[in-house]
């Protein structure tokens, strides 16, 4: 999408804001044969992307007014601006540290056909900028773009705020069912950081494009070596292929219950032979957390052997397992040769005292898409790109 913002960028397309009061004008003309009723609102959140409050037709004001809605126009009809926001700046609770501003077509109604549809912004001094909603294209959600606080010692006041526009399409007709997808647009921006999740057939059958609104990855699992054999996860070929549909970046795993190095050469080449025709944008992980490997001490073998062999068939291969395995078992060699995804949950960073790419956080997630608890699981390494140039995992 094209930005139409008429707006003076300060650097790094980021205005910088030294002002008291916050102006958000929405307008847009009255249809007698098209009605189209747009709703504007305000969304503030904490560092940790956390949602503290909304403002929109269903919630007029928050924090003792110092955010107010003026009313909810249902139909555009009149001059002027439709609706109003506006927000005290310098007068919002310190928790308050990020806020967005948005739309929503409540009807449901394209955004595109909308004539004369606009928001802007102002201050007490100036212009920010102006928005022609008609360029928002087949949507009915639009993240206008969002404020952020500058914390720094040189701020110039305790309330310098900086705007970023970002143009997003969003999901819903009312913003309460926009907040995920806007959360995980505010990741992509305030943290170096990629969220996602990991399956098998316990999640059941998947709402994959709803999954897609919050999550950028999944990590399948593809099956086990129980008993020496060759299981493969039941719901391994519905997940891939519904979830490639969807446009979630892929990795997979497999269950090791290797006890030596030729159950690894097996359950590799079973692995192998259900990876193979297909395409990963993430690593493929050994998951390696029967107690019986570690007290045998054939952790190590069995996991130098199992990824030697993807490695050799052009595979991004890593290990799984716990923090505590990382930190006591595993030797250097498999630390640092391949992808550490490490085991920690319900902290704010794993214990593991190395270098890791991809966390699973947490074993009783809960989102869109999926009945149920799931593993949640981040990444601070997008694998795509080298991916995909190096050939790797079937490209």
């Amino acid at each position: 999408m094209d930005i139409n913002y008429n707006i003076n960028y300060k650097e790094d397309g980021v205005y910088k804001l030294y002002s008291n009061y916050l102006h958000i004008g929405l307008g847009w003309d009255y249809n007698e044969k098209n009605i189209y009723d747009l709703d504007s609102s305000v969304l503030t959140f904490d560092y940790n992307i956390i949602n503290l409050s909304k403002v929109n037709f269903e919630n007029l004001e928050a924090y003792g007014g110092k955010i107010s809605l003026n009313g909810d126009d249902v139909t555009g009809e009149g001059e002027g601006d439709d609706e109003e926001i506006r927000i005290s700046l310098q007068n919002l609770p310190s928790e308050v540290q990020i806020f967005t501003v948005q739309l929503n077509s409540y009807r449901g109604n394209s955004l595109k056909y909308v004539k004369s549809a606009y928001i802007r912004l102002s201050t007490e001094d100036e212009v920010i900028g102006t928005y022609s909603i008609s360029q928002a294209g087949n949507s009915i959600g639009l993240l206008i773009g969002c404020f952020s606080k500058n914390i720094s010692k040189s701020s110039k006041s305790s309330y310098d705020w900086s705007f970023r526009p970002l143009n997003k399409i969003i999901p819903g007709h009312i913003v309460t069912y926009s907040v995920s997808s806007i959360q995980k647009i505010l990741h992509s921006i305030f943290y170096n950081k990629i969220e996602g999740i990991d399956v098998s057939e316990y999640q059941g059958t998947i709402n994959w494009l709803a999954v897609a609104q919050t999550k950028d990855f999944a990590i399948l699992k593809v099956g086990s070596g129980k008993n020496g054999g060759n299981r493969k996860d039941p719901k391994f070929e519905e997940n891939y292929k519904n979830a490639k549909n969807a446009g979630v970046k892929l990795g997979a795993y497999w269950y090791s219950y290797a006890k030596s190095a030729e159950d690894a050469k097996k359950e590799a080449q079973f692995f192998l032979s259900h990876l193979r025709g297909k395409q990963f944008e993430w690593p493929v992980y050994y998951d390696i957390e029967e107690s019986s490997q570690f007290s045998n001490n054939t952790h190590n073998i069995i996991a130098k052997e199992f990824c030697n062999i993807l490695v050799s068939e052009k595979y991004y291969c890593g290990i799984y397992s716990s923090s505590f395995n990382w930190n006591q078992n595993f030797d250097n060699e498999v630390r640092s040769k391949y992808s550490v995804w490490v085991a920690h949950y319900d902290v704010k960073k794993p214990s593991y005292n190395g270098n890791y790419q991809v966390w699973q956080k947490s074993q009783k997630g809960s989102i869109n898409g999926i009945s149920g608890y799931v593993d949640l699981d981040e990444s601070n390494i997008n694998f795509e790109p080298f991916i995909k140039q190096n050939h790797l995992n079937g490209y």
